[in-house]
């Protein structure tokens, strides 16, 4: 009976338009403030990405300032300016991906109604260790590779844990496992039909809208500020070191809060569509009396419950 009455919603709420999925998302979004109001050590992760994302990117770039000053007509020079940027990029994502697992424990712990504990989400990312750093750099490549693999082969119809990757992380930080054995785990999650996807709540989409208009603004405020300090400024050398460095922090002011937002949101979701998994899961255990509930923020997107 739980199976059934979770596949029908599951099925019900796929079917909806592209309009109806987006507000749905944005019924998340505002869930998700909500959520980190009500409790404010899930957004603690996302601080930390801020402070340690602006930290690296300026000491990285005081470098790459430095390059385009001496070397930037030289071509090994710009090849050197490109990879530090590169190398920048990366290690941005890698943080991201890195506090994005202790999101996942703390938010996981709270709609499993225990009490988030920080200090054990710490111990937890102690413990990953330097697959926790792998992860970080290598899930957003596979992801990468997966969308380019799909647009130049037929997906295979043998459903395999990159199917539903998503809950990579959530999987990592809520369960006491090894980052070599999530794909295993993941496997049987699907083998028990306890993985849930909730498409009609478009949240991927949502957000690349929020983040590609934080991108344009921050753009555009950049390029703006930059023209100005190379139109007024008296030294030519000087004024492009000054206006690359004024302009990449104004994207960065624009562009890095809302991308981070973007990772605590996807996170949410992800983990609530774990908590489903393994309500359902439960449920299924406990024979007739079980009784499986979605996770609140996701369960209001879906309008399933009312939200406060």
């Amino acid at each position: 009976m739980v199976q059934v009455t979770a596949i029908i919603i599951y099925l019900f709420f796929e079917e909806v338009g592209l309009f109806q999925s987006l507000g749905r998302a944005w019924n998340f979004l505002k869930q998700s403030w909500l959520f980190g109001q009500r409790s404010p050590v899930v957004l603690y992760p996302s601080l930390i990405s801020l402070i340690g994302s602006l930290l690296t990117m300026f000491v990285m770039l005081l470098p790459v300032a430095i390059l385009i000053f001496h070397i930037r007509k030289n071509e090994w020079g710009q090849v050197a300016i490109g990879v530090l940027i590169g190398l920048l990029l990366i290690v941005l994502v890698a943080i991201m991906n890195t506090m994005s697992v202790m999101t996942s424990n703390l938010s996981g712990a709270i709609l499993a109604g225990r009490q988030p504990n920080t200090s054990g989400a710490w111990m937890k990312l102690s413990d990953l260790g330097g697959g926790l750093y792998v992860m970080g750099l290598g899930l957003p490549t596979h992801h990468f590779w997966v969308a380019l693999k799909s647009l130049f082969t037929k997906m295979s119809a043998k459903r395999g844990w990159e199917n539903d990757d998503h809950l990579f992380i959530p999987v990592l930080a809520n369960e006491d496992i090894s980052f070599r054995n999530v794909p295993g785990r993941i496997n049987d999650l699907q083998a028990g039909n306890s993985v849930f996807s909730a498409r009609s709540v478009d949240i991927h989409k949502l957000l690349m809208l929020l983040s590609t208009g934080a991108l344009i603004i921050g753009l555009a405020a950049g390029l703006g500020v930059g023209w100005f300090v190379l139109k007024n400024g008296q030294d030519a050398s000087q004024a492009r070191v000054l206006a690359f460095a004024l302009a990449a922090l104004m994207v960065a002011v624009f562009t890095l809060p809302v991308v981070l937002l973007s990772v605590y949101v996807i996170t949410l979701f992800n983990t609530c569509l774990y908590q489903w998994g393994m309500s359902v899961h439960t449920a299924r255990r406990k024979g007739p009396s079980g009784s499986a509930e979605v996770p609140e923020p996701l369960a209001v997107a879906l309008g399933i419950r009312q939200g406060g």
